[in-house]
């Protein structure tokens, strides 16, 4: 039989980057120059490469938006 619950988990990977305590010009740089839309995207740009592609993220926010999405699956 199919398993029916979701994992809590993989929810919380599935979260819109929306959901993480970032400013307004961050997440929208992340939402249209990039190709993040979700906390496992994030989490997957482990060089942070895609990270940087935004506008107004460097290389200290990119490891702080890293930190972010690695503390909001931890919850």
């Amino acid at each position: 039989r199919r398993l029916t619950e979701v994992s809590v988990y993989e929810d919380l990977l599935n979260t819109s980057v929306d959901l993480l305590p970032l400013t307004r010009h961050k997440r929208r740089s992340l939402l249209e120059q990039t190709q993040i839309r979700k906390v496992k995207d994030i989490l997957l740009d482990q060089e942070y490469t895609e990270l940087r592609k935004a506008r107004y993220i460097g290389p200290v926010w990119a490891a702080t938006i890293y930190r972010y999405a690695e503390e909001f699956v931890s919850v």
